[in-house]
């Protein structure tokens, strides 16, 4: 899998990869911090069964979610 090109940008988790749940304890060694959030501005989509946060949607996405923030890596 190649690098996202922006690694900067934000991860937004729901579902199995907020803490506590099993996808979570997958990634927890890479996290630097984790924020909790209750709204995310835009639609949330999905394409080929992941989701997508579409900034531009018409509603904003009121799900469960945790902002994710990973640890600087120097090799991906």
């Amino acid at each position: 899998m190649e690098r996202p090109a922006d690694i900067n940008n934000p991860f937004f988790a729901y579902g199995i990869f907020r803490p506590g749940q099993l996808g979570f304890f997958q990634l927890k060694g890479l996290v630097s911090d984790i924020i909790e959030a209750s709204q995310v501005a835009g639609s949330l989509l999905l394409r080929d069964g992941l989701p997508i946060i579409d900034p531009s949607g018409p509603r904003p996405c009121q799900r469960p979610m945790v902002k994710v923030s990973f640890e600087i890596m120097s090799e991906f």
